[in-house]
C-alpha cells in the first residue's frame, strides 16, 4: 500500500487534483482510498440520534444509510487511521501535513514542509507527471521504521540495505509473495529489567 500525503494552502487546487489522480489510478485498476484532514471538530450533527449517542460516551457510532455507512471513533491519527482501512494499493491523504508521509506539495505552499517531498503541482500543470511520481519504483521501494509510533530517520542506502535483508529472508519462507502490499513486523518491547526465568541451582 502507498500512502501519499497532498499539502498546499487552502484554495491551492488539493481537491481537484486527488480527484483527478483518482480517475487516473482507478482508470489504471487500482484500488484507492482517501483520508482527509480538516479543522472541523465534528462531522456529526448535534441533536441527530448519532450525536446523542456519542454524547453519552458511546465509544463508537455508527450510522447505516440507504446509500452509505458513517463510523464515527474518537479522533486518531492518520497512521492509526490507515491500519482500519480496507486493503487498497493507494492512499491519498488530504493534508496531514505533519504526518510523515512522502508529499505531493500542490504550490503556493505557506507552510515548512516536513518530510520527503516527491513531487510540486499547480493549478493547470500536467497531472501525468504527479501521477508517475505516486506510482514511481522509488515509492514501491519505501520502508518505514517506527518505534512506538514515533518514525526513525533513515538515509536512502540504510532504508534500500534494509528492506532488501528483510525482503531477501521472507522470500525463504512458505507462503510470502513478493508482489506484497504491505509487510508489518512487530517487536513486542521490554521495559525495564527482565527477571531470569531458567531455575537457579541450589548452592
Amino acid at each position: 500500500m502507498r500512502v501519499v500525503s497532498v499539502v498546499g494552502d487552502k484554495g491551492s487546487g488539493k481537491t481537484q487534483l486527488i480527484e483527478e489522480l483518482i480517475r487516473r489510478m482507478v482508470q489504471r485498476g487500482l484500488r484507492v482510498a482517501t483520508v482527509k484532514c480538516t479543522h472541523l471538530e465534528r462531522f456529526d450533527i448535534e441533536g441527530r440520534d448519532t450525536f446523542r449517542h456519542r454524547s453519552m460516551g458511546a465509544a463508537a457510532t455508527v450510522g447505516i444509510g440507504r446509500e452509505e455507512t458513517l463510523i464515527m471513533l474518537p479522533k486518531m491519527r492518520a497512521r492509526e487511521v490507515l491500519k482500519r482501512l480496507p486493503p487498497v494499493d493507494v492512499v491519498l491523504i488530504e493534508g496531514c501535513g505533519e504526518e510523515p508521509y512522502p508529499k505531493v506539495v500542490v504550490k503556493p505552499y505557506s507552510r515548512e514542509v516536513k518530510g520527503e517531498v516527491i513531487a510540486e503541482w499547480e493549478k493547470g500543470a500536467d497531472v501525468g507527471y504527479v501521477l508517475e511520481r505516486v506510482l514511481s519504483a522509488e515509492l514501491r521501494d519505501r520502508l518505514i521504521v517506527e518505534v512506538d509510533e514515533r518514525e526513525i530517520p533513515l538515509n536512502p542506502f540504510v532504508r534500500r540495505v534494509l528492506r532488501e535483508v528483510i525482503v531477501a529472508f521472507l522470500s525463504s519462507l512458505k507462503g510470502f509473495d513478493r508482489e506484497f502490499g504491505e509487510v508489518v513486523i512487530r517487536i513486542p518491547g521490554v521495559r525495564g529489567e527482565v527477571e531470569e526465568s531458567t531455575p537457579r541451582k541450589p548452592p
